[in-house]
């Protein structure tokens, strides 16, 4: 009976460890450092997802932007052999990509894909002073961590940029603090004015009623026109709370099975960048996702790259 007991027991924790180990869904196979094609399993869908998660002791991370849109493979870091790459944040037809780029290195500064003067530029501090809802940042911390950021003024992006590698611009949060948006109200660690996204099904009944700023909310669901609701192609950038960045490409679903995706990657912060015909990642020179049947995929004005240190 002591035996019975004692395996009963072991099999109650091991199936308790397998519930905290995969979280919200499971990956088919497990997903380790390097380059992954595997499955992510959630409810009832099962999804093709390209992952790849930075060494981070032998691989770093950064950001590059043009002014003009081109292929992924044409961005380069100098004198640094570039392992992964996906492509970056949206873009129109004036601007090459859009919201706020600055890189340690120089200084420089871009809003919209233009370069300006440095993060107090007058420009920069009228397009954050006149939208609470502006694009997020990406912060790639210089101590390894990363943050999600709302800048409302010149002011608090140049406190910020005293701690940073880069500032990326990105679309939509998913994962704030380690936890999925959507699933937890979570408020804006920076502002407390503000929480980070609405309920999914406020966001749900929003989009019907095509109200993509929602007061009191820094989600904003006219970045891309309304398509956090409705199943895409989807790119992917998260960090671990090891300091391992993860780029990561996916079949179409839509934003809430995107946050859980990358809370079972174990982030503590990841973002929704461009998706649809832009989605695209590339691995040792070669293309490994884009949109199967779409013969040509968009030229892009920023992208995020893994590189050998």
């Amino acid at each position: 009976m002591r035996k019975l007991i004692i395996t009963l027991l072991s099999l109650v924790m091991i199936a308790l460890l397998a519930t905290i180990a995969f979280g919200y869904g499971s990956f088919d196979p497990r997903v380790y450092y390097g380059y992954n094609n595997v499955r992510y399993k959630i409810d009832n869908s099962s999804y093709e997802v390209q992952v790849y998660m930075m060494n981070p002791y032998t691989e770093s991370i950064a950001c590059v932007v043009d002014s003009s849109r081109k292929n992924l493979e044409n961005f380069t870091l100098k004198d640094k052999k570039i392992i992964a790459a996906t492509n970056g944040s949206a873009f129109d037809d004036e601007h090459s990509f859009l919201g706020i780029y600055w890189k340690k290195e120089g200084s420089e500064t871009w809003l919209h894909g233009s370069k300006v003067s440095g993060p107090n530029d007058s420009k920069i501090d009228a397009a954050l002073r006149s939208d609470s809802h502006f694009f997020p940042s990406f912060c790639i911390k210089t101590d390894g961590s990363a943050n999600i950021r709302w800048f409302n003024n010149c002011n608090e992006l140049n406190v910020a940029v005293k701690y940073c590698d880069y500032i990326v611009p990105v679309c939509h949060p998913l994962v704030y603090e380690g936890d999925s948006v959507f699933e937890s109200i979570k408020t804006d660690t920076y502002d407390n004015r503000f929480k980070i996204a609405p309920s999914w099904d406020e966001l749900k009944k929003a989009a019907k009623e095509k109200k993509g700023k929602l007061d009191g909310y820094r989600f904003n669901d006219f970045i891309l026109e309304f398509s956090a609701t409705v199943k895409k192609h989807r790119t992917l950038l998260g960090h671990k709370r090891n300091g391992a960045y993860i780029l990561v490409t996916t079949d179409p679903m839509n934003l809430r099975d995107a946050a859980k995706l990358m809370v079972d990657l174990d982030c503590d912060f990841a973002v929704n960048l461009d998706g649809g015909k832009s989605k695209q990642m590339r691995y040792n020179g070669k293309r490994v996702s884009s949109l199967p049947d779409w013969p040509v995929i968009n030229k892009i004005g920023s992208a995020i790259v893994i590189y050998e240190k």
